[in-house]
This record gives structure tokens, sequence and C-alpha cells, in this order.
């Protein structure tokens, strides 16, 4: 008679929604938004959940949400914040199985800011001498970990290699990205030549220039 019970609350358990399974989501710190700017980062990514159909899934998003967003079912945040400020709401994720609440933070502010170390390099190839040495530039931004990009202007002798190409999260050892400079000086004859260097990322409200001033002699 136990054996019995014990094949019968087996099956019971077995039969249960799984909410073992532990249906969540990332990130919970979201990207941040440009006020008055369309908003649309990446979806927000599943876990957990294995034993119900992948495709049974539905968010929605409750309490401080910032006036002009509104977060699809299937996890996209989407639309136009209206006012700045600084967010916490909560978001719900849930299947047939389980479901799950966490807090999210969201900042709405201005765009953001390149601030870039030095605003013009020079490099001296003397006659019949060694290449002379990378120098480097640091960039930083009024945004933390923000991507960014550097336009060499398919200027040949020219490279900027940036350490990371992200300006530092919010509580890192350093406060600026590294971007090594060099120069080749390749079939160049003697004479001087001058690029420039253009720092941005998406949404930014400006593109700092570096002036690279190279001299052969």
């Amino acid at each position: 008679m136990r054996n019995g019970t014990s094949a019968l609350l087996g099956l019971l358990l077995s039969a249960l929604p799984a909410f073992s399974q532990g249906l969540d989501f990332a990130p919970t710190e979201l990207p941040w938004a440009v006020v008055d700017e369309a908003y649309s980062p990446p979806l927000l990514m599943i876990a957990g959940g294995k034993r119900c159909d992948p495709g049974d899934v539905s968010f929605t998003a409750s309490g401080n949400v910032p006036e002009g967003l509104a977060i699809t079912g299937m996890g996209q945040l989407e639309g136009v914040p209206r006012k700045a400020g600084t967010y916490h709401f909560q978001i719900r994720v849930a299947n047939a199985c389980s479901a799950r609440v966490r807090d999210v933070m969201l900042i709405v502010t201005g765009a953001p800011i390149l601030v870039v170390s030095v605003s013009i390099l020079e490099f001296r190839y003397p006659r019949d001498g060694p290449a002379p040495e990378p120098q480097a530039l640091l960039v930083r931004s009024t945004w933390p970990d923000l991507a960014y990009s550097i336009d060499s202007h398919d200027v040949a002798w020219l490279r900027a290699t940036p350490t990371r190409g992200r300006v530092p999260r919010i509580g890192a050892a350093v406060d600026a990205d590294r971007v090594k400079v060099t120069v080749e000086r390749g079939s160049l004859v003697p004479g001087v030549y001058e690029a420039v260097l253009t720092f941005w990322t998406r949404q930014g409200a400006n593109a700092p220039a570096v002036k690279v001033r190279l001299t052969i002699e």
C-alpha cells in the first residue's frame, strides 16, 4: 500500500506546473534612454521555463513606467519617453508553467556627450629614423558603459585602436577608455600630412574630432 501511495504521489507531482524551472529574464537595469527620442533596446532575454512551450511566454509592465513607453508581449520595451528621470517599475514574465515579477530601472536623460582628452596629435618621422611611438588618448562620456565608434575617414597611414570601444561602467576602476593611435609611413614621401579622427555614438549630442598631423622629414 505504501508503494502504491508513493507512486500516486509521484504522478501528481509530475503533473503540477513546473514552478521549479525558475522562469526569469534579463537585464533588470535597462539601457539608458534619450528624452523625446525613439527608444527600442534589445528584447529582454528569457531564462528558465524550459519544460513549457518556448513560444508561450508573455511580458507585462506596471508601476512607474515612463510616459510614452510600453512593453510588448514579446519583451520589447519601446516608444518615446516624454520626461527625464530615474524610473523604477515592475516587469512580469509568465508562461503556462510559472511567472516572475522583477523590479527594473530605466534612466531617461539627455543625449550622450563624448569627451576626448586631446584635440590634436603630432607625429614625426625623422629622416632614416625609426617609426614614432604610438600615442594614446582617452574617451569619456556623460553616459556609462556607452559604445562608441571611431572614423578615420579611410586614411591609409592612420590607425586608431580602442581598448574596449566602450566608456567604463559606473563603479569601474577607470573613468575612460584608452585609444592607441599609430601611424605608418608606407610609401609616403617627405612632407606634412593631416587627417581627422571622428568619435561618435548612436544618438550622441556631439561628434568630437581629433586632428592628427604627420611630418615626414
